[in-house]
């Protein structure tokens, strides 16, 4: 696997290279974990995208919007159908309030859970349509930010037997971060795929793929991911 596609930014060498642990990609002991990729937060027209629209703020939301219809979308259907296609595992994941009334999502998430009316049963919680679930693929409800705290990820993938993540979705420097990080601390070898991923601004996008390369995992693009396969 290449160095992390996030160029450094301008300064001293950083030290945390030289204990980076470097690993090989092998698709057959990996699992594509797709974080949030739903109506409530990925949207244009929906949740989150409907919000700024009702407000006049389309703006804000330009980048984040434009980047998961042009880019992520169409590069995590790629790695779909590449998993699909040697049933290899894919899980997903989805933020929202199981009991409806929101109590249960952490509380830093809860007013934009609200807001959206992300709750299990709504428009808002189901998985984008390009991307769906086939049945038998794991859907697991999340309540946090880390997709290993109030679901059954874990258990799900020790099942899998997997030891290798490849993570997509939104948002990257949030959800797919936080998720990304709890797996190396349980031992997972993670890739984060920086053109299957998406945040509010290229800044805060580059800045969370760029930390998590340092030492957490490795990081690749849709195409190099598929050439190493």
């Amino acid at each position: 696997m290449s160095a992390p596609s996030t160029p450094p930014s301008e300064g001293p060498p950083d030290y945390a290279a030289g204990f980076h642990m470097a690993f090989d990609f092998y698709a057959s002991r990996s699992a594509l974990l797709l974080i949030d990729l739903q109506y409530a937060s990925a949207s244009r027209s929906h949740g989150l995208g409907g919000l700024l629209n009702e407000r006049g703020d389309t703006r804000s939301g330009a980048w984040r919007f434009d980047r998961i219809e042009q880019e992520v979308v169409p590069n995590v259907r790629r790695l779909l159908d590449r998993y699909r296609s040697v049933g290899a595992p894919v899980v997903h994941l989805t933020l929202g309030s199981r009991t409806g009334d929101f109590t249960d999502v952490a509380p830093f998430l809860r007013p934009l859970a609200k807001a959206t009316d992300n709750r299990v049963g709504s428009v808002n919680h189901a998985i984008l349509e390009p991307v769906a679930p086939l049945p038998g693929e794991p859907v697991l409800v999340k309540t946090t930010a880390s997709g290993f705290l109030g679901s059954d990820l874990l258990r799900v993938l020790r099942r899998l037997g997997v030891r290798q993540l490849v993570l997509t979705g939104v948002s990257t420097n949030s959800c797919v971060e936080s998720t990304g990080r709890d797996a190396a601390d349980l031992g997972y070898q993670c890739i984060i795929v920086d053109d299957a991923c998406a945040a509010a601004s290229p800044e805060l996008h580059s800045a969370a793929v760029a930390n998590f390369a340092r030492l957490f995992g490795q990081t690749s693009t849709t195409d190099r991911l598929l050439r190493e396969w």
